[in-house]
């Protein structure tokens, strides 16, 4: 079986009653030491699989035995080394945490990392507190990486498929609308003296305004091409949340193409019809192209 499965590029999981790890749609699948780094990082309440002992990795690449992967006084570097090596202690470790609830745990940490961002966030623009590690959350910094949030969410969406697709639809819309939340100059309520930056106008100043009123980038759609990638009947049980949202981008100001953008994806009729070249999401499906307002006439068959 197994070299049947070489030949015609399957993975080959060794014992029947090992539960599948689902590979999405896009075929993209974690190698062995990835898919261990998930399970163990799973386990933690903060740390994100990229995150988890890097120190390991580079010991992996050699073939172990279980003996040679104990790890002496480290219980943590020894079960990741048996995941890696000893395909007995791999199925039990993904039996206890199979892939739908690894899914759901990441993206809800992400969710819980992109809070804790902008709690430091506001406590920096109101009080001068930096953080732990003695860095400023100025606005180009969190809004950067509340970026790195959203393309994380969008890799996982694709990688973790059919899995945990509410959970990254909960994790996107809930930064949209902290996002909203914050549109106005960063530091005009301040209790402290923050030192004056050379030509900084009151855009550096505004969260909202840096990641989706006037980004930078032209091209930028901050949490929207995130959302596209989730199949339609995801974002129509969102429905809601997102034409509230879209009326606050409205209220607050935005560039035309991400108005639009929002409400292909906000508008109930739009969700689940006929493909007129969108984009490719999550499940495969085609999501329709963004309509002008009023272009509501159906094409001629």
């Amino acid at each position: 079986m197994e070299e049947i499965a070489r030949k015609v590029g399957w993975t080959f999981v060794t014992g029947a009653a090992s539960p599948a790890d689902a590979t999405g749609d896009s075929g993209v699948a974690m190698s062995r030491p990835e898919r261990a780094r998930d399970i163990m990082s799973a386990f933690s309440e903060t740390t994100m699989p990229d995150d988890f002992r890097p120190d390991l990795v580079e010991t992996i690449s050699q073939d172990r035995t279980p003996e040679q992967c104990v790890v002496q006084g480290d219980f943590e570097a020894t079960m990741f080394r048996l995941a890696v090596h000893d395909d007995d202690v791999y199925d039990s470790l993904r039996k206890a945490m199979p892939s739908g609830a690894r899914a759901a745990i990441f993206f809800d940490k992400i969710q819980r990392r992109s809070h804790t961002q902008l709690a430091e966030f506001d406590r920096y623009c109101r009080t001068g507190a930096v953080r732990l590690d003695g860095t400023a959350p100025e606005v180009p910094v969190v809004a950067k990486q509340l970026n790195q949030n959203v393309e994380q969410i969008k890799k996982n969406i694709i990688s973790r498929a059919p899995h945990g697709l509410e959970d990254a639809a909960e994790a996107l819309v809930d930064l949209l609308r902290e996002i909203c939340r914050r549109n106005f100059d960063a530091f005009q309520r301040s209790r402290w003296n923050r030192p004056t930056v050379h030509d900084e106008t009151e855009h550096d100043r505004n969260l909202y305004s840096q990641l989706i009123g006037q980004p930078t980038d032209p091209e930028s759609f901050f949490g929207l091409d995130a959302l596209e990638s989730l199949p339609p009947s995801i974002l129509h049980q969102r429905q809601e949340q997102l034409m509230v949202i879209l009326g606050k981008i409205q209220a607050n100001g935005a560039p035309l193409s991400y108005k639009l953008k929002l409400q292909s994806l906000a508008l109930g009729e739009q969700l689940g019809g006929p493909s007129t070249g969108g984009a490719t999401t999550a499940s495969g499906q085609k999501r329709p192209a963004p309509r002008t307002p009023g272009g509501n006439k159906k094409r001629p068959r």
